[in-house]
């Protein structure tokens, strides 16, 4: 019974967190998200770690305290834990929304399918499952095959080779050959993977099942070419985990080798931890952790630059990769330039910018893209070709945004402050703007999308505290397509304004949900889409669209 009460204490404080935390700017936000991932952090501790404490001091000093406390692990607990802190810190950095419905807070702390052995799932993820999930006789079949995929894992192969590994474990070492010794270490390394991709491929299969769909948690680990690549296939969730939430904010490889070193050794020290309260993960959280410092030093690709010493591009040229690639520019290095024709297998294409101006341009691939402008005035251009989609987060300053897709995709622009510039290219294009809740932009700044040939959808999030102004150029209506979420509290119904002049003086046509006959309850959000047939000009070159409550 305990352990319910500490889930649902979790559910309660991460909700009021996220509201608090949703609610505050600048020292106050700051103190929000600290407080909210000290409390985490604390009952994470107390239960996993107060014993691992406490044999660290006896060991220490013999008789200095008691003997450990009995407090039993609660299941899932640094799985939720972990569930809790991204959801708190992207609320934080307005990268999702914080979430009003204690409901729905508790759907995603409580994600069931992978309590147990992952994958870690970002709010982000499933965010829009979670307010508008789909099921259906499709997806129920294909997470059958996936669930029964991974059971077969479990059960037919993980547990068969586990009897093989245990009995030559428990040998005499003295009387044990080579040739066993090798058949023990590969029985067991073949029983970690099948057990743990056993189980979250079963958690992939059941989610879909209920009409969610969670990431690829394992990608043939076992034929990586280096231990880099072994941690962009193994466990690929927590990987991304403490690359998103510890290691970039910690400095990346933005500040030189030696701080790229103590980094990488920082995160999978605390990687073996989370893993587990004893000295052998610690052992082999710095064991991975110093193998990787190795392959870093050795692979010749970290770029420094000093501060005043010109203009700097890198290019980063690749035919062929296998599993993630993630690259984050160092400090003082104003340019990147990927070119990448031939991606083969990469899941999902990670960029980062500096703090500084940055420009950044990935070539012609299919694979996913996700670009981090960061600080500064940033130009970010995600590329060309792209049958995976982009997602380019301009950050604050004057951003400068492209993603000119020549076949089908879905572009996400993510803009925070400053005036943006948003280009979306040739194709059929789906471009999805989400406009923060920074006030300066909601209620000042002006953000430009220019639609260029090819029917293209155009989607807005905007936050219920301002009414933000967006402006749209080559707007083709019965062929362009504007989407609206609603996503207020104190709101009951949405009216957007449009004009078909940017000066305001042309022609002016107004719509509610209500008059489209799409009712938005208060609490609860929604979408819905206008075709601006109706406008007297056959051509709309500019219209621009508002929130207000009726």
């Amino acid at each position: 019974m305990i352990f319910t009460y500490v889930m649902l204490l979790s559910i309660l404080l991460n909700y009021a967190f996220g509201l608090w935390i949703a609610g505050q700017d600048g020292r106050g936000r700051k103190l929000a998200l600290g407080t909210g991932v000290a409390v985490n952090l604390g009952i994470l501790g107390y239960f996993k770690y107060l014993g691992f404490f406490y044999e660290m001091v006896a060991a220490v000093a013999p008789g200095l305290i008691s003997g450990p406390p009995q407090v039993h692990l609660p299941l899932g607990i640094s799985f939720f834990t972990f569930h809790a802190l991204s959801y708190l810190i992207d609320v934080y950095r307005r990268q999702v929304p914080v979430e009003r419905s204690l409901i729905y807070v508790a759907v995603y702390i409580t994600m069931f399918p992978q309590l147990v052995a992952g994958p870690i799932i970002r709010f982000h993820d499933i965010r829009d499952e979670i307010h508008n999930r789909r099921v259906n006789a499709g997806l129920f079949a294909e997470g059958i095959q996936i669930f029964v995929i991974g059971l077969a894992q479990k059960v037919l192969i993980a547990n068969t080779v586990a009897v093989a590994a245990d009995q030559i474990f428990a040998l005499d070492p003295t009387g044990l050959s080579l040739p066993v010794a090798w058949l023990g270490i590969v029985c067991y390394t073949l029983q970690i993977f099948f057990d743990f991709c056993g189980y979250s491929t079963m958690a992939i299969g059941l989610a879909l099942m209920i009409g969610f769909h969670f990431p690829q948690n394992f990608n043939y680990p076992y034929i990586s070419q280096s231990i880099t690549e072994f941690w962009r296939r193994w466990h690929i969730s927590l990987s991304m985990w403490f690359r998103d939430y510890l290691y970039i904010p910690l400095g990346g490889n933005r500040a030189g080798a030696l701080t790229t070193y103590r980094n990488l050794l920082v995160v999978f020290l605390l990687c073996g931890l989370w893993h587990d309260a004893a000295w052998t993960f610690v052992v082999w959280g710095l064991w991975h952790g110093a193998f990787l410092v190795f392959d870093v030093h050795s692979s010749g690709v970290l770029v420094t630059e000093g501060a005043d010493a010109g203009i700097d591009e890198v290019v980063l040229m690749q035919d062929s990769i296998s599993g993630y690639f993630n690259y984050t520019m160092p400090a003082n290095v104003e340019r990147l330039r990927v070119v990448v024709d031939a991606i083969g297998s990469v899941p999902t294409l990670t960029i980062t910018g500096s703090a500084g101006d940055d420009w950044i341009g990935a070539g012609r691939t299919n694979t996913p893209i996700h670009i981090l402008g960061g600080d500064g005035n940033d130009t970010l251009n995600g590329g060309y070709g792209r049958g995976g989609g982009a997602i380019v987060e301009g950050g604050a300053g004057n951003d400068y945004l492209l993603a000119a897709a020549t076949t089908s995709a879905r572009v996400w622009f993510s803009l925070q402050s400053g005036d943006d510039t948003l280009i979306g290219g040739d194709g059929d294009d789906t471009i999805l703007v989400d406009l923060g809740s920074a006030p300066n932009l909601l209620w000042q700044d002006p953000n430009a999308w220019t639609a260029t040939p090819g029917p293209d959808d155009v989607y807005s999030s905007i936050s219920w505290n301002g009414a933000g102004v967006t402006t749209v150029t080559d707007f083709q209506p019965g062929i362009d397509v504007l989407s609206f979420r609603h996503t207020s509290l104190s709101l009951s119904d949405v009216m957007a304004r449009f004009n078909d002049r940017a000066d305001g003086q042309g022609v002016q046509a107004s719509f509610t949900t209500t008059e489209l006959g799409l009712q938005l309850p208060a609490h609860v959000n929604n979408t819905f889409t206008l075709s601006l047939d109706g406008l007297s000009r056959s051509q709309v070159s500019a219209s621009w669209f508002a929130v207000s409550s009726t």
